[in-house]
């Protein structure tokens, strides 16, 4: 499903949520860009694995870019559900 979001820039980034949600934050985590997009994410983002090169722009590329990286373009951020669960037991 995050390879449709992906695919069609309707993912809940930084993007989405300034439009849909504007009073959310939409700045990326990663604290070096106004706004997460898509654009962003798969170039120059450290957050997550840099599997997307642009001189290759194919499908393959991008395949192991989101097989690398599953909780990008997703609802759900898996980074924070350590955090809001709490240590393990």
């Amino acid at each position: 499903m995050h390879t449709t979001r992906a695919i069609t820039n309707h993912a809940p980034i930084g993007e989405y949520r300034l439009r849909f949600f504007p009073r959310e934050e939409f700045k990326c985590s990663c604290g070096f860009y106004p706004i997460e997009s898509r654009q962003h994410i798969l170039h120059d983002c450290r957050r997550f694995n840099r599997y997307w090169n642009p001189r290759k722009d194919s499908l393959s590329h991008f395949v192991m870019f989101l097989e690398a990286n599953p909780s990008v373009f997703d609802f759900i951020d898996n980074s924070c559900l350590s955090v809001m669960s709490g240590p393990p037991n």
